[in-house]
This record gives C-alpha cells, sequence and structure tokens, in this order.
C-alpha cells in the first residue's frame, strides 16, 4: 500500500466507557479502543473563535492520517508522542476504507 511510508508514528485511541464506583455513583473512565495503531500527521490549523464573552479564542487543530477502523469516532481521545488530544472529526476521504483523517484538539 503507498501509504504505509506516510505512518511513522504510532497512536493510541480510547472511548469513554460509564462504570460505577464502589458507592454505585457513575464515572466515566477510558477504556483502549486500539493500541500501537500507525499514524502519520497531515497539517496543522487554526482558528479563531468568539467565546460567549465576546473573547478571540484561537483554537489549534491537526489532522491526522490512521489506517482506516470503522470503530473510531469523533467522541473518543487519542494519545501520540506522549500527547492526548480529542477527536472531533473522522473522514474517509476517498470513501474507499483505506484510511481515516482526524480531526484532533489538543486536551488540557
Amino acid at each position: 500500500m503507498a501509504l504505509r511510508g506516510k505512518l511513522r508514528f504510532r497512536c493510541k485511541i480510547e472511548t469513554s466507557v460509564r462504570t460505577q464506583d464502589a458507592a454505585g455513583q457513575p464515572v466515566d473512565t477510558w477504556s483502549t479502543l486500539v493500541n500501537d495503531w500507525p499514524a502519520g500527521w497531515e497539517a496543522n490549523e487554526q482558528v479563531n473563535t468568539f467565546s460567549d464573552d465576546k473573547r478571540l479564542d484561537t483554537v489549534h487543530t491537526r489532522t491526522l492520517r490512521v489506517n482506516y477502523k470503522s470503530t473510531i469516532a469523533s467522541d473518543q481521545r487519542l494519545t501520540i508522542e506522549g500527547s492526548t488530544y480529542e477527536i472531533v472529526g473522522a473522514v474517509d476521504p476517498d470513501g474507499r476504507r483505506r484510511y481515516l483523517l482526524l480531526t484532533l484538539i489538543r486536551s488540557l
């Protein structure tokens, strides 16, 4: 496959799971969906938005290419190179199920 050389990094994708603590209260935790998944950086973007108090906020997004997996969705998170990102978009650009382009926002 021609894309293999571009996927030089490895990432971990996690999905949110709601469990209960010892007192029976709901607790959100993260469960690993896929580990050591091939990935490659595509692009960086900067988006300016206005917050509720009319301040100008800047959001930095990154685009990551990963091998196709139908269970990857925008309510998950991804860890790569020691940083954790929220997945805010997952697109199969050519519809051939070869790879996904993930839009990421860095988690704090």
